[in-house]
């Protein structure tokens, strides 16, 4: 089998390449191992107690169940039967409390969310 081309001008490239970057290693300076300061630097965390009490709330949370299968329960019961009473005074009450919750925007007009 013949392969084309002059392999040992290929070998010869190969090495002078290789030669040339050996020469271009020797040539760059090692760096110098930098000064270290007088003082002393430290780093420091501080968590804020606006985290803490969140972290907190997050681990009550988690041992609460997502849904409480007895309340849906008798919800459902409650609601199928007819026998679920709403307090509109009650509702209307805390929609108002909500829309108070709400900040107004630079124009006086309630913001939309």
């Amino acid at each position: 089998m013949k392969i084309p081309g002059n392999i040992n001008s290929t070998t010869a490239d190969l090495k002078n390449t290789s030669t040339a970057v050996q020469q271009n290693k020797a040539q760059v300076a090692p760096k110098a191992p930098e000064k270290q300061s007088a003082t002393a630097v430290e780093d420091s965390v501080s968590i804020s107690s606006a985290s803490r009490l969140a972290k907190e709330v997050q681990a009550q949370l988690a041992s609460f169940p997502e849904v409480d299968a007895d309340r849906v329960a008798d919800l459902k019961q409650k609601v199928q039967s007819g026998s679920y009473g709403m307090d509109s005074y009650a509702i209307a009450g805390k929609i108002m409390m909500l829309e108070g919750m709400i900040p107004e925007k630079a124009d006086g007009q309630q913001s939309e969310s």
